[in-house]
């Protein structure tokens, strides 16, 4: 089994409406890096495919890490700093 480099955890908010009354939930997933790809809960990107990533800040530390690729742009809302993910992935990318 590989080891992650670095793990930065995210969140999907779910809204569901039923019986005219909305239910919100809060799911916790993870981003991993490896060394030849990046894994969410719903993609693989490979390193190859993958251009670049940012942060925008939406309040306090909480917002979105984009992951810029070959087949677009992937928005995670993450509740914390991720500029530690981020700077592992650029340590390998630009080997």
């Amino acid at each position: 089994m590989t080891i992650a480099i670095a793990v930065q955890p995210y969140i999907m908010i779910e809204r569901v409406v039923a019986n005219l009354t909305q239910k919100t939930t809060i799911v916790q997933h993870e981003l991993s890096l490896f060394e030849t790809k990046i894994t969410s809960s719903q993609h693989e990107f490979l390193l190859q495919n993958v251009y670049d990533m940012s942060y925008k800040i939406i309040s306090g530390e909480e917002g979105f890490l984009y992951v810029h690729t070959n087949q677009g742009v992937y928005a995670f809302h993450v509740r914390t700093d991720p500029s530690t993910f981020i700077l592992a992935y650029r340590s390998l990318s630009y080997q």
